[in-house]
């Protein structure tokens, strides 16, 4: 993935048709100037806020990680793993964040970017 004609990029897992149920996957970038140089961070973050239409289930406050050897200009190597109800989220090989997801719909599988 290329960030650099882009501020983000948004994956959404385990989506239902109708998008009443997902988890999204975000890759953004943040470049600001700071003391005259140009100070850029690079974020994978999770949200499961409509992970479930079940009332037993509450969605979590998305859970977000640097990706810490970023450096400007870097493309990364996103491997986004769907197991049942884990998802694991890999940044340029390394582990970046594990959530576990709870879908009730049947049809709840697929993919969007």
């Amino acid at each position: 993935v290329d960030l650099q004609q882009a501020h983000g990029l948004e994956f959404c897992v385990l989506r239902s048709p109708d998008a009443k149920e997902y988890t999204k996957v975000s890759l953004y970038r943040s470049r600001m100037i700071r003391g005259g140089d140009l100070d850029e961070h690079a974020y994978v973050t999770v949200d499961t806020a409509h992970s479930s239409l079940s009332p037993d289930i509450e969605g979590r406050i998305p859970e977000s990680a640097e990706i810490r050897d970023y450096k400007p200009g870097q493309k990364f190597e996103v491997r986004i793993l769907v197991d049942r109800c884990i998802l694991e989220v890999f940044v340029n090989g390394k582990a970046a964040i594990m959530q576990m997801m709870y879908p009730t719909l049947p049809n709840s599988t697929e993919i969007t970017l």
